[in-house]
């Protein structure tokens, strides 16, 4: 009989942080400059999370996000995620006009 895996009952990115976080928290979630474990992944996404509801993010929401790679975009889509909002990546090096399209498009606030 085999073990029922988390990833068979998770119905979204954002349970299986939190499934993470509380089955395993000290282990490593994200591998930077200094690896993130679950832990704090689930605690700071909330923090992000808190900080978009705060300014009047609400669910279905668009919310655009252009920071580097690796761990700063994971923070920032999963507290994304969190406040019910949609990612939408924007990459800083594509051209202005570009970055204003895709905004009016996404139809970010």
């Amino acid at each position: 009989m085999s073990t029922p895996s988390p990833l068979s009952s998770a119905t979204s990115l954002v349970t299986l942080v939190r499934h993470a976080a509380a089955r395993w928290p000290d282990d490593v979630a994200v591998l930077s400059d200094a690896p993130v474990s679950f832990g704090e992944l689930d605690r700071r996404s909330d923090a992000v999370a808190a900080g978009l509801h705060a300014t009047g993010v609400r669910p279905g929401d668009p919310v655009g996000l252009s920071v580097s790679r690796g761990w700063p975009a994971i923070l920032g889509a999963v507290g994304i995620l969190k406040a019910g909002g949609t990612y939408v990546p924007l990459d800083a090096s594509y051209p202005e006009e570009r970055l204003a399209f895709m905004c009016r498009d996404a139809g970010l606030r």
